[in-house]
């Protein structure tokens, strides 16, 4: 099945196919070079100002300056700066942390704890998050270490849930049939398969099957298209069958007879 006429490339598609749930993820930008240039550059930092202070201590020595007090006001100068700057040196190890066990890496797209966008930096205080609307989300190291962690860009698969909605007049031996149908439907699909198919619950309009479909790819604009195609395909399987979609009704009863009295009322 052909995509849709005029659908563009870009973009993303949905993670399920289903008003009600969650927006989808935009299109991975895994780049683990970014991730190691992140981690040196902040050891190089580090390392930097380590030989600025050697090399400042080493230099008033040779020109002949008692280094010895300077050495000693460092080492109580440390340690107040070090009860001081406690939330800088506590997110300083926790990007250490992440650089050392990358949960995620630079260019991957996350959720941390409800807030989800692109990683674009991870420093040494704080790792810079693009929302999908746009914003810059500043999160301290932290934060995120403490976070559940959703890395949507490093999964293997795609997988999908489809409801459909049969009306109750359907007839049971097609009923029966339904999984079978809808598993046939996906699974003509290139790049789709069907993981589970099964009669979920009788709704107020119809009875709901649930259709679970793996798309392997991690291409949005291809799983965008085989969302497009599985749907085709159920369509024109469920048209075959003769069997109805189901919509939102309402049945209204009239009657004309006026209501029974009860007799105990006559007086």
């Amino acid at each position: 099945f052909p995509p849709l006429p005029g659908v563009r490339k870009e973009g993303f598609a949905p993670t399920e196919v289903f008003p009600s749930f969650s927006p989808p993820p935009p299109p991975p930008r895994h780049n683990t070079g970014d991730h190691a240039n992140n981690a040196a550059e902040n050891i190089i930092k580090i390392v930097r100002w380590v030989l600025y202070l050697v090399g400042l201590v080493v230099l008033m020595d040779m020109i002949g300056i008692n280094v010895q007090p300077f050495v000693t006001g460092f080492g109580i100068g440390g340690v107040a700066v070090a009860l001081a700057a406690q939330t800088v040196l506590i997110d300083l190890f926790a990007s250490f942390s992440i650089l050392i066990d990358k949960p995620f890496n630079t260019g991957d797209y996350v959720s941390l704890d409800g807030i989800s966008g692109t990683i674009e930096h991870i420093g040494f205080k704080t790792t810079r998050v693009r929302a999908l609307s746009g914003e810059l989300l500043v999160l301290t190291n932290t934060a995120i270490s403490n976070a559940k962690i959703t890395n949507y860009t490093q999964r293997k698969y795609e997988l999908k849930l489809i409801p459909v909605e049969v009306v109750y007049d359907t007839p049971l031996k097609r009923l029966r049939a339904l999984p079978s149908i809808l598993e046939g439907a996906v699974n003509k699909v290139a790049l789709a398969s069907c993981a589970d198919v099964y009669i979920k619950q009788l709704a107020g309009s119809g009875i709901v099957c649930e259709v679970r479909v793996k798309v392997d790819t991690l291409d949005p604009a291809v799983s965008r298209d085989v969302t497009h195609n599985v749907l085709l395909s159920i369509l024109e399987e469920l048209e075959r069958e003769n069997i109805s979609l189901a919509y939102p009704t309402q049945r209204i009863v009239l009657s004309h007879d006026p209501p029974a009295r009860d007799p105990a009322l006559n007086l």
